[in-house]
């Protein structure tokens, strides 16, 4: 287990240094963790379901945010990022609801 850890946190590391390899697979490791942050999401406001794939592809953006605001000396960030996600991807949904009907298609 301490091993996941040390990894996770090395991760973080490069990922505060930009390394966006480290970032794809940060998402992958918690990618189950935000399919089940979406999901909720949807069951507490089912009309945000047409937007399951956007926030599936914002996840990406809603975990380097909670990266880049994550403190190493407070908690762990399995535990930081799971009392989060929810909270940032109803933040990202409220924007993509906001955007949507104003883009114009040609």
């Amino acid at each position: 287990m301490n091993d996941k850890y040390q990894r996770i946190n090395e991760l973080i590391y490069r990922i505060k240094n930009k390394d966006t390899d480290a970032l794809s697979e940060l998402f992958d490791f918690y990618k189950p963790l935000f399919l089940s942050s979406i999901k909720r999401c949807i069951a507490k406001e089912p009309k945000f379901s047409e937007y399951k794939e956007d926030m599936l592809q914002e996840s990406f953006f809603v975990l380097e945010k909670l990266v880049n605001d994550y403190d190493p000396d407070l908690t762990y960030f399995s535990y930081f990022i799971s009392t989060r996600i929810d909270i940032n991807l109803f933040i990202i949904i409220i924007i993509l609801e906001k955007i949507i009907p104003t883009i114009v298609w040609f």
